[in-house]
């Protein structure tokens, strides 16, 4: 009878033990989500650093940030008339973003030509695994 009881509880057991479960066990594991299609809203950077003002002319400018890891070219003919282009750093708000971020003054300004927006890794290699999936972001 013992034999037959101990087998009972081992198949039993074995049963209990081979059972799938529904729920995971661990509480609070969070599952990934839904990548958006569309942007996310983020909020301004607060100013961090000087700001930069440079008059550009119709002849053209360069705009660069202190330590030269960006760079605003405008070309000769981009403006009719001169024109104070404000270059400040501010605090990068993106999830997930590195390097830094820099707000451009004034907004919406529209240009006859188009602007280049120049960044440099260098010293900071480390960042970049895979160049092409950075990206760039914008706001007003």
């Amino acid at each position: 009878m013992k034999k037959l009881l101990c087998l009972f509880l081992l198949v039993q057991l074995s049963m209990i033990a081979c059972r799938k479960d529904r729920k995971p066990t661990e509480p609070e594991t969070e599952q990934p989500g839904k990548i958006p299609s569309e942007p996310e809203a983020r909020p301004v950077g607060e100013p961090i650093g000087p700001e930069i003002i440079t008059t550009v002319t119709p002849a053209g400018a360069t705009i660069t940030s202190e330590d030269g890891s960006f760079k605003v070219r405008i070309p000769v003919g981009a403006v009719n008339e001169n024109i104070d282009i404000t270059l400040q750093e501010v605090v990068n708000t993106v999830q997930g973003g590195v390097g830094r971020s820099f707000a451009l003054l004034p907004h919406g300004k529209i240009f006859a030509k188009p602007v280049t927006l120049e960044f440099s890794w260098e010293g900071h290699e480390n960042w970049v695994n895979i160049p092409e999936a950075l990206g760039i972001a914008s706001g007003q």
